[in-house]
């Protein structure tokens, strides 16, 4: 029997204030995945989030919290797959600098442009 290390996954999740709920849901999603029939023991999962209990960004006193999000995470372009949900909002009204959900789209497209590897897949409807 060949011992096969599972596929290590980083997700990129970004979304605005008013997507909650459905944020909640794809992160549950993400967490029962490695344990669906078909994945078990082929792929593990890092759930990038800033509010990813236990693995999220320390918001720090002396910074915004998007820099100390932007400071304590990985980039979009660092991760396999990346997850914007938008709604009505498109994201905090912030200086273009920071990170958000819009410029994290438009990140990943301009980033897969530039790299072979095709990282991050871009899907939209």
């Amino acid at each position: 029997m060949t011992n096969v290390q599972p596929r290590h996954l980083r997700i990129f999740m970004a979304s605005p204030g008013d997507v909650t709920h459905e944020r909640e849901l794809a992160l549950t999603v993400l967490d029962q995945l490695p344990y669906e029939p078909s994945f078990r023991g082929c792929i593990t999962i890092e759930e990038v989030a800033w509010d990813k209990k236990g693995a999220g960004a320390p918001i720090l006193a002396n910074l915004t919290p998007q820099d100390s999000i932007k400071l304590g995470l990985p980039t979009p372009a660092e991760c396999d797959i990346v997850v914007v949900i938008f709604w009505a909002r498109m994201g905090t009204p912030l200086p273009p600098q920071y990170l958000k959900p819009v410029l994290t789209f438009k990140h990943c497209v301009s980033d897969r442009a530039k790299h072979e590897c095709h990282l991050p897949k871009v899907n939209y409807s």
